[in-house]
């Protein structure tokens, strides 16, 4: 990890909107310019590229693919939606954090269940916050190569020149604030994608029981109940679009990318998937 101490961290990385129609513009309701574009910059810890694993460019916005993906999340997303059930509602909120720090809640809960020592849980938990990290820069990678529009701006506005027929909501709000950020790929759901691809390959198995405590928001409980790791990794998938600020094909490819950057992480860290052959008994 010596590598990593300049990372890039620490340099300011300027974006103005372009004005383009289609292409990512301030969001409601604080109109905050981009932040942490320079996030693309960082020093990867495994992948040779931010671009290794590809993502393919967003669909076209007169394409079934994006018309049912914003009309499920004009529908479901809303603050004041009808359709969004109660448990959505709360995975939603419950998720709104940095994904990162559940999914590890989630490894040690898993490893508790195992009984595993504390060298497996050191080296399991750092082959996971790897293929987290790495499949972050990845995604900022590609969120400033495509500048995705978000919900909160194409379901108010529409597209007149590009999709006329959209039908927009000018009095819609998303029922989580919108991060001021591109909205493809979705983060969450690259973070997910990554963080189940390498749980499961490190575990060997998806179907396990367990909990995960979150956060403490009001009227939310902080417990949540799971039967494999992929049930939990699509729940963090879903709640962005629950929470009305992703759409579900940035869904499917933040998914698709972030298990891909896991699977190259994951056989380089671990080759064959020797990860915890001649560890001490401790």
């Amino acid at each position: 990890m010596r590598h990593l101490i300049d990372d890039n961290l620490g340099e300011f990385v300027d974006f103005t909107a372009s004005g383009v129609e289609g292409k990512w513009e301030p969001t409601p309701p604080d109109f905050l310019p981009w932040e942490m574009l320079n996030y693309a910059n960082e020093t990867l810890s495994v992948l040779p590229r931010p671009d290794y694993i590809f993502a393919p460019a967003p669909p076209g916005f007169t394409s079934s693919s994006f018309v049912d993906s914003f009309l499920e999340t004009k529908e479901i997303g809303r603050v004041d939606s009808s359709t969004r059930t109660t448990d959505q509602t709360n995975a939603a909120t419950w998720w709104q954090t940095r994904a990162a720090g559940l999914y590890a809640r989630a490894a040690s809960n898993i490893l508790r269940l195992q009984n595993a020592g504390l060298v497996k849980s050191a080296v399991l938990l750092r082959a996971l916050s790897t293929a987290e990290y790495d499949a972050s820069i990845s995604n900022y990678y590609w969120k400033s190569v495509y500048t995705g529009i978000r919900p909160a701006s194409v379901i108010v506005d529409g597209l007149p020149h590009l999709n006329p027929s959209l039908p927009i909501d000018p009095s819609w709000t998303s029922f989580l604030y919108t991060p001021p950020d591109g909205e493809y790929p979705c983060g969450h759901c690259q973070q997910s994608g990554a963080a189940a691809t390498a749980l499961k390959l490190l575990f060997g198995f998806d179907s396990v029981s367990f909990s995960v405590e979150g956060y403490n928001y009001p009227g939310v409980p902080a417990l949540r109940s799971y039967t494999s790791i992929t049930g939990l990794g699509m729940e963090g998938a879903n709640s962005r679009i629950w929470g009305g600020v992703h759409f579900r094909y940035s869904l499917t490819t933040g998914w698709n990318t972030g298990a891909g950057v896991a699977e190259y992480v994951i056989g380089v860290l671990c080759p064959q998937r020797r990860c915890f052959q001649n560890l001490p008994a401790f």
